[in-house]
């Protein structure tokens, strides 16, 4: 809020740097939160079970003066080894109390009066433990005592294990934390430190600031106050010559008013004589006005009757009109459900005539194959044919030529 008060400048920087830190602080906060977090080792879990079991063994050292004032009250729930232990522990309390007061004054052996109350003191501590090893073990002792604790202790002890619990808190804190946590809560909070150490900057400076600003008001307001005084003072010569001018208005007012009902007589006999002969006018209108209205009356009545044949005429002829329509209506229906029947006959039809001539298709495919293959069965026999033919003929000519070499060599050897 200080430097939202102050220069433009500061504020842009100030922006700027709660900017740049922003995810800086939001990962500090969420560290600073253990409350997720849980102790994993069992060290860390020793030593916080250490400090839970001193602050409950404090808490319980601090009621022992109200419980051994009161042990008439808590002799049933404390049981009778507790009750004993108390009683003791009350004797041995008040003999060392005796010793540090009155034992000073009545013993002349300061040594021997010393070892007898350190010898208290070590029986007092013993008692002490002993008492809270009783109360351990008897953990609804325990709940009546504390439910007393905040009633029956005094402040500074209260305030003593109040610190001990923060520093407990503290402890969980720590063991809850890693090292580079550590260092980040350390960074975090000498941040805090230093916006803290500009923020009573820039306070000191706002509050000089502040002080200068209201000794320039107080300046401010003392001139306003003169010219407040001097304006008071125009206001009450100007209400003067004000009451001075409404005097003179009043008369002159009234004068003008006795003038005016004058002139108001004379307008008002002009218009009760205009408003006689307007009332003349308006009697003679009305009679005309009644006969044109018996009139068009007539008409009126004339043209309702030619209406109502009219209407007549048409309600008989639309009547007409709408059992015609009915009977067109009931030959399309008819003719409607007829087309349906002829479509869905015609449908089959179709479908019928569709495999036919797919059929015929076929058909002659197979046909016109077949012709192919014939013709081509032809054109083959032909050409085999003619080879035929022509091996025979190269056959014939060749068994010739034997025939006639045999001869020739026949008859040159029997020459």
């Amino acid at each position: 809020m200080a430097f939202k008060a102050g220069k433009g400048g500061n504020k842009s920087t100030n922006a700027d740097q709660t900017g740049g830190k922003s995810q800086l602080q939001l990962e500090t906060q969420r560290m600073l939160d253990t409350s997720k977090k849980k102790l994993t080792l069992i060290e860390q879990q020793r030593i916080m079970s250490v400090m839970e079991d001193t602050c409950v063994r404090m808490e319980l050292v601090s009621l022992f003066p109200f419980i051994l004032d009161n042990l008439d009250r808590f002799s049933v729930a404390f049981g009778q080894d507790l009750c004993e232990q108390l009683a003791v522990h009350s004797q041995l309390n008040d003999q060392l109390i005796h010793n540090l007061t009155d034992g000073a004054q009545e013993s002349t052996d300061a040594e021997a009066l010393q070892r007898s109350s350190d010898l208290l003191q070590l029986n007092l501590h013993h008692s002490t433990k002993t008492l809270l090893r009783l109360f351990a073990a008897n953990p609804a002792a325990v709940k009546v005592v504390r439910n007393e604790f905040q009633k029956n202790t005094p402040e500074e002890t209260k305030a003593f294990i109040s610190m001990v619990k923060e520093g407990k808190s503290l402890l969980l804190q720590r063991l809850l934390s890693t090292p580079f946590e550590e260092k980040q809560r350390q960074d975090y909070f000498t941040e805090m430190s230093d916006r803290c150490r500009k923020n009573e900057t820039a306070i000191k400076q706002l509050k000089r600031e502040l002080e200068e600003a209201t000794v320039d008001k107080e300046e401010e307001v003392s001139k306003r106050n003169e010219v407040i005084r001097k304006l008071k003072l125009d206001i009450h010569s100007i209400e003067k010559s004000a009451d001075d001018h409404i005097n003179r208005t009043k008369v002159d007012s009234e004068k003008q008013q006795q003038a005016d009902e004058k002139n108001a007589e004379t307008k008002k006999d002009k218009l009760k004589l205009e408003l006689n002969q307007l009332k003349q006018q308006l009697a003679n209108i009305t009679a005309e006005h009644r006969k044109s209205e018996q009139i068009l009356r007539g008409k009126k009545f004339q043209t309702e009757t030619e209406v109502e044949s009219w209407i007549t005429q048409y309600d008989q002829h639309m009547g007409e009109k709408q059992q015609e329509f009915e009977e067109i209506d009931a030959q399309y229906t008819q003719e409607k459900q007829e087309l349906n029947i002829l479509q869905e006959k015609f449908a089959t039809l179709q479908q019928e005539y569709d495999t036919i001539m797919e059929e015929r298709r076929l058909s002659k495919e197979q046909k016109e194959q077949e012709e192919k293959n014939v013709r081509t069965a032809a054109k083959a026999a032909l050409a085999i044919q003619r080879f035929w033919r022509a091996y025979k003929a190269k056959k014939a000519l060749k068994k010739k030529g034997g025939k006639k070499g045999k001869k020739s060599g026949g008859k040159s050897g029997k020459k």
